[in-house]
């Protein structure tokens, strides 16, 4: 980090916090959604209502098991939610942080995990 960013203050934290306001959908290390989560998951829900509210959107068992359509709907409320409240708090931290950097070290941050927190950030 250091060999990019010097001893700029914060940039270590925007890194680490980035990974923690990830949305983990399961219980493995790797389960972490990407951007696309928010998009996906308001599609494969959206159909299914639109198809027959009743039965469960099989397409988003995997990241909330075999349960109820409205059960579904209420997951993915709740953890974009937590999603959200995360990478709000991330998008400020990197804001003040970038505003301290010089010209390379600021285009570097800008343009690797604050844009990726602008992304997840913009799309839920």
């Amino acid at each position: 980090m250091t060999e990019y960013f010097d001893a700029a203050e914060g940039v270590a934290e925007c890194f680490a916090e980035y990974t923690n306001a990830t949305i983990k959908y399961l219980e493995h290390e790797d389960d972490h959604a990407g951007e696309q989560f928010y998009n996906y998951g308001v599609r494969v829900l959206a159909s299914q209502w639109m198809e027959n509210e009743q039965n469960i959107a099989t397409h988003f068992t995997w990241a909330t098991g075999n349960i109820a359509f409205n059960k579904q709907v209420e997951y993915f409320k709740e953890i974009c939610q937590k999603g959200l409240k995360s990478f709000a708090r991330l998008y400020e931290t990197c804001e003040k942080v970038s505003k301290t950097l010089t010209d390379e070290q600021k285009l570097l941050l800008d343009s690797t995990i604050y844009l990726q927190t602008k992304i997840h950030l913009f799309c839920i």
